[in-house]
């Protein structure tokens, strides 16, 4: 098990900080590793705070295409993303055509 607390976790973070010293983020694990194989789990899971739509750009082109996306759900009758979802889910042509974006028929 991998624990990593981060600052904004407040509480937690401030009780953790009390029972260890230290100015950066707190780890707490249970894996008895070596101490490069630790290292390297640490660097996976900051990782993951590294995608690219939570740089200063992607964030708000994230939420324009969630935006688009929940008017083209609207549009197409639809009151709630779960509806949709359970509708929609696996139905590619119906997503594209929600779009006004029409498929071929396949050929024989």
């Amino acid at each position: 098990m991998l624990l990593t607390v981060k600052s904004n976790q407040k509480t937690l973070y401030r009780q953790i900080g009390s029972q260890f010293q230290g100015k950066r983020h707190q780890l707490l694990t249970s894996i008895r590793t070596t101490p490069e194989a630790l290292q390297r789990l640490i660097r996976q899971r900051w990782s993951e705070d590294a995608h690219r739509y939570a740089n200063r750009t992607g964030a708000p082109v994230f939420s324009c295409l969630r935006t688009v996306v929940m008017n083209l759900l609207r549009r197409g009758g639809y009151r709630s993303i779960r509806q949709s979802l359970r509708e929609l889910g696996y139905d590619t042509k119906g997503m594209l055509a929600l779009g006004g974006v029409t498929t071929p028929a396949p050929t024989t």
